[in-house]
């Protein structure tokens, strides 16, 4: 009876933490996570859905689950405040979804169980050591948290600055639980001017580096062959590199900040260099390479990194015939990659087959509602929606495109501003190119998104 005891006890404790925890890991599959990005106070939401195998979507039980913190609302559209991506992050055991909640300034966690359904972790949410975070990392077990911060940034037509809270503008670190809960790692943050808009950060695979994008740095006194972004006349975009302390989870300063070389022909066009203002970095899955968008100059760029995490640039490939080129996602084999155009309201995309230098394959204008904004008003979009976060399934069958509604108000264009924010699923053909399955996109329902919230943050399992 004892030999049967203590038999019964280890099938238990395997089930629960030996073979139980590699079938919980696994099992959680086929589901999409995105915020709603409510700004209502303490209505920011996580949706749920099952992808299907034709890649559409279908609501997961329970959904939406609400994170206890505030979404953010860009009143005005304009560019800055909704220049981010990595929102959301999934832990790689599959065990955890983080959320960012941007008008609170605070991190949720939930669990996430085998049906894909989400609990929200105990003490959530959790301070993020800044002003409106935006994007997270992980990494040796501990998470990296980009602030965007509260200084007002240069705005289109009229440059105006005023400065925000002083430190609130940062990358944080904060340790994770074995439960998901999160403590501040207080005087390890990495503060950045007031107003750069710090807009995403990424881990390497290794556990070794950490790099932030920050798209718009203030500087009144440009160098004369470093001329400033061409909306933005005292700012400039900076990739910053870090190394990792794997024990204490510190950033430490892995060489200097780099920038787009500007002697570049691929970012000016009709005489004006335009190759200053950089979004939607991603790195390959599996070599020492970092791709971001070059936005005005309609271009990708490709960086590699040295064995102590420093970038350099490698190649400028465009440009190509879409617009505005900001969020970028690549496949897991690293054979293609894909980058979300807001102004044309468009999808480009690229073979890796040399990954070096990226080729153009197609340009896909998304299908649904849309109608052209009308001239003067303030947005800086083509269309009534525009795609915004974007992401490939782990096997590399579909893309997953997310749209924002892009008008100040839905009197613009009553008909098409009401059903702007959307989710598109385009399926990878052999070659790398996009079609947009049939029932696409999925336009969400205004209980889940309502019309004043932007949607933001994807994850695809």
């Amino acid at each position: 009876m004892k030999r049967s005891a203590i038999s019964a006890v280890s099938l238990l404790l395997f089930a629960l933490f030996g073979g139980g925890g590699a079938l919980s890991a696994a099992g959680r599959a086929n589901v999409l996570y995105i915020e709603n990005n409510n700004p209502a106070t303490g209505q920011n939401a996580v949706l749920g859905y099952t992808r299907n195998a034709d890649g559409s979507l279908t609501d997961l039980p329970g959904s939406p689950f609400y994170t206890n913190g505030t979404g953010y609302r860009n009143t005005g559209e304009i560019i800055g405040p909704d220049d981010t991506d990595g929102e959301l992050l999934l832990s790689p055991d599959k065990l955890f979804l983080f959320a960012v909640n941007e008008g609170s300034n605070d991190i949720s966690v939930f669990s996430v169980r085998l049906d894909g359904t989400l609990r929200l972790v105990p003490g959530s949410p959790f301070p993020s050591g800044g002003k409106f975070p935006v994007s997270l990392a992980w990494q040796n077990g501990y998470l990296y948290v980009a602030n965007r911060g509260d200084g007002i940034l240069p705005v289109m037509v009229t440059p105006t600055y005023t400065p925000g809270t002083r430190g609130a503008t940062n990358f944080s670190v904060m340790q994770i639980g074995a439960d998901g809960a999160l403590t501040l790692q207080t005087g390890m943050s990495v503060n950045v001017p007031d107003g750069s808009n710090p807009g995403q950060v990424l881990a390497s695979n290794d556990g070794q580096f950490v790099w932030g994008l920050v798209p718009f740095v203030p500087t009144n006194n440009p160098p004369t062959d470093l001329p400033p972004v061409a909306i933005f006349p005292e700012a400039q975009s900076r990739l910053l590199s870090f190394a990792v302390d794997e024990d204490s989870g510190a950033l430490n300063n892995a060489g200097p900040e780099v920038f787009l070389p500007y002697s570049n022909p691929l970012f000016t066009i009709a005489g004006v260099n335009k190759g200053g203002y950089m979004l939607g970095a991603r790195l390959h899955p599996t070599l020492p390479i970092l791709y971001a968008n070059a936005v005005l100059a309609n271009t990708l760029t490709v960086w590699t990194w040295n064995a102590t995490g420093e970038l350099s640039f490698v190649e400028a490939v465009g440009p190509g015939p879409s617009a505005d080129p900001c969020w970028l996602a690549v496949d897991p084999m690293g054979r293609w990659a894909y980058a979300a155009a807001v102004h044309a309201n468009q999808v480009t995309a690229y073979s890796l087959t040399n990954p070096m230098a990226p080729a153009y394959l197609q340009n896909v204008t998304l299908a649904g509602p849309q109608g052209p904004l009308p001239a003067g008003t303030p947005e800086p979009y083509g269309f009534t929606t525009a795609p915004f976060n974007i992401s490939t399934d782990p096997t590399g069958t579909y893309v997953y495109v997310v749209n924002h509604a892009t008008c100040v108000t839905t009197s613009v264009d009553s008909t098409n501003c009401p059903v702007g924010n959307a989710i598109h699923f385009l399926k990878i053909n052999p070659d790398g190119t996009l079609t947009e399955q049939p029932n696409s996109p999925f336009i969400f329902a205004p209980e889940d998104v309502p019309t004043n919230a932007r949607p933001k943050g994807l994850v695809v399992l």
